[in-house]
C-alpha cells in the first residue's frame, strides 16, 4: 500500500503540542479546567493554598469565574491520627466547593468521589486561589488532585 509521507509528516505528533486548545483560546462560554495540587506536606491544621498541577507554580481561579464544579482524585488517601477534617474553597470563602467534612468521608475518598457541584458564593470577584482548610486535628498523609471547572463571566 503506497503512503504519503507528506501527510504523515504534517500529523506527527511533534507538530500537535503547537495546535494544542487551551483555556486561554477558548471564549468565555465554554467551560474550562484548572486543576490544583494538594501535596501532603502542609499536614497541619490551617488553611494550606494549592498549587498548579505540577505541584510549584502558583495558580489562580481568574475574576468573573463561575464555579461549576469539582473533582477530586486521590492518589494518597488522607488519614488522621484524630478526627481532621477538611474544607475545599478559595480565598475568601473557605468552604465554596465543600464545607469542613470528615477526611474519610466519601466525597474525600478516591473509590466514591464524584463530580460535585460548588456549594456558595460561586463566583469569583477578583483572582483566587484556591484553598484547602484542616480543622480539629492534623492529617497525617494525604495527596490529591482537584479539577474545578468553571465558565468565565459574559460580558
Amino acid at each position: 500500500m503506497a503512503q504519503n509521507r507528506k501527510f504523515q509528516d504534517f500529523v506527527e505528533n511533534k507538530y500537535m503540542a503547537d495546535d494544542a486548545i487551551g483555556n486561554s483560546e477558548t471564549d468565555k462560554l465554554q467551560s474550562k479546567m484548572l486543576v490544583f495540587d494538594f501535596d501532603g506536606s502542609s499536614l497541619a491544621q490551617g488553611a494550606v493554598t494549592l498549587l498548579a498541577s505540577d505541584g510549584v507554580s502558583a495558580q489562580t481561579i481568574p475574576a468573573g469565574s463561575i464555579l461549576k464544579s469539582w473533582f477530586i482524585d486521590v492518589t494518597q488517601p488522607l488519614n488522621s491520627s484524630g478526627s481532621a477534617t477538611l474544607a475545599l474553597g478559595i480565598t475568601g470563602t473557605a468552604d465554596a466547593l465543600i464545607a469542613a467534612t470528615a477526611f474519610n468521608n466519601a466525597a474525600l475518598v478516591a473509590a466514591t468521589a464524584g463530580w460535585e457541584f460548588a456549594s456558595k458564593n460561586a463566583k469569583t470577584d477578583a483572582a483566587k486561589s484556591v484553598i484547602a482548610t484542616i480543622g480539629t486535628a492534623d492529617l497525617t498523609e494525604g495527596r490529591f488532585k482537584l479539577y474545578i471547572e468553571y465558565v468565565e463571566e459574559a460580558l
